[in-house]
C-alpha cells in the first residue's frame, strides 16, 4: 500500500465531498418555509425537524431508532465533545480513543481531567484484532468518524465490535 498523507488540522475538509450545491438548495427551502421563525432561538436540543432526520439516518445506518429527546444538534463536533464530557464524565474517567486522534478532542478531554487510553489502529482502521486490556477500565469509546458510517461521537453501546467498550 502506498503512503498516504492526511491533514487532520482544523478547517481542512475534503472539498470534493462537501455538498455545496445541495446545501444551498436545502437552505433556500428552509428559509422559504420557516422565514422569520429562524430569527428565534430553536429548541435547546436543536430543531425538532432536524433531530427527526438525524433519528431516521441513525435508524437506517444502525438499525436502532433513538428517541428524539436523546438527540442533540450541536454547532460542531467540538461542542458535542464538550457537552458529552460535561454530562457523562467525571474527572479521572478513562476514554478509549484511536492512537491518532484530532488534537482538539484530546484537549477537551484533558481539560475535563479524563485519562486517555490510545488504541493502535489496524489496516482496516479498527484495532479490533488486538488485545484489549482497556475494555474493563473504559467509561467511553471515541471512534474515528471518517472511516465508518456512523454518527460523530458515537459512543459505547454500538452493535459494532469496532466501537464497543464497557463502562468501568
Amino acid at each position: 500500500m502506498a503512503d498516504r498523507e492526511f491533514n487532520f488540522g482544523p478547517g481542512n475538509p475534503d472539498p470534493g465531498v462537501f455538498p455545496t450545491h445541495e446545501l444551498g438548495q436545502a437552505a433556500q427551502r428552509v428559509i422559504a418555509r420557516l422565514g422569520p421563525e429562524l430569527a428565534h432561538y430553536p429548541d435547546q436540543l436543536g430543531l425538532p425537524e432536524l433531530r427527526a432526520v438525524a433519528a431516521e439516518r441513525f435508524a437506517r445506518n444502525h438499525g436502532v431508532r433513538p428517541p428524539l429527546e436523546d438527540i442533540v444538534i450541536t454547532n460542531g463536533a467540538m461542542q458535542g465533545l464538550i457537552l458529552s464530557a460535561q454530562a457523562l464524565a467525571q474527572r479521572g474517567d478513562s476514554v478509549v480513543m484511536e492512537e491518532f486522534e484530532y488534537g482538539g478532542t484530546i484537549r477537551v478531554f484533558k481539560q475535563y481531567g479524563l485519562r486517555l487510553l490510545g488504541v493502535p489502529v489496524d489496516d482496516d482502521g479498527s484495532g479490533s484484532g488486538r488485545s484489549t486490556p482497556w475494555r474493563s477500565r473504559a467509561r467511553w469509546c471515541i471512534s474515528d468518524r471518517s472511516r465508518r458510517s456512523s454518527a460523530p461521537g458515537y459512543a459505547s453501546g454500538s452493535s459494532s465490535p469496532h466501537r464497543r467498550c464497557t463502562r468501568s
